[in-house]
């Protein structure tokens, strides 16, 4: 199976040198490092050989290739950014061709929005607004106050409703319109077919910069 990921140049030295490379989990927010730690032993009791080390984080798509990246080209002289993914400023993104048996995959958007902050994963649209509406009769929330992140004031009972919902975000299908990802463990040298340079950041037209004040940390 094929991907993406985006990794600190210094990723490339480890790869170069050692033959493989792992993440040590050591700038995950501690605001979200209890999820994280869920989606470790997700890995380590879903995939074979898994150990529930500190994950790397891809993206699959069936369509998703060179020409789905963007080295920031497009915004220079002046020019509006295009419709592609951009390589942060500093960083390097990695195509990965790694057996589907290492893999873990997910859904991209769900993981995001829901899982990160402590929300409910729903089947549908229905059983959103259904749970939504629950949620706002307990708390005394109107319709038109948003319901607190990470469920604050919700009842642990509620909490626990949640949590036991997370494993709907594996369940993708990797031909559909839905955003995929996939967590590996390892990942090796041979894993990567291809590679594209992020910029410096004084090459990024200065309107954006301030999205990358993190471009140079190395990644784990």
């Amino acid at each position: 199976m094929t991907g993406w990921t985006e990794q600190h140049p210094a990723v490339l030295d480890q790869l170069d040198r050692f033959g493989e490379f792992h993440a040590d989990g050591r700038r995950v927010s501690k605001v979200f490092r209890p999820v994280f730690g869920w989606m470790r032993r997700q890995m380590a009791e879903r995939v074979e050989d898994a150990s529930g080390r500190p994950l790397i984080w891809l993206i699959v798509s069936a369509d998703l290739d060179r020409r789905s990246v963007c080295d920031w080209r497009c915004a220079q002289r002046g020019r509006s950014l295009c419709g592609k993914m951009h390589i942060s400023p500093g960083k390097v993104w990695l195509r990965v061709s790694i057996p589907a048996t290492r893999l873990l995959l997910s859904d991209f958007a769900w993981w995001g929005d829901r899982v990160l902050s402590y929300g409910y994963v729903p089947l549908d649209d229905a059983d959103d607004a259904r749970w939504q509406r629950r949620v706002r009769r307990e708390l005394g929330l109107p319709a038109t106050v948003p319901i607190p992140w990470g469920l604050a004031g919700v009842s642990d009972e509620r909490r626990r409703a949640a949590i036991a919902n997370w494993p709907r975000i594996f369940d993708v299908d990797v031909t559909g319109e839905r955003t995929v990802q996939a967590t590996v463990e390892h990942l090796f040298v041979d894993d990567v077919v291809d590679k594209l340079q992020g910029p410096a950041i004084d090459d990024v037209p200065r309107e954006y910069r301030h999205m990358f004040s993190t471009y140079l940390r190395a990644q784990g």
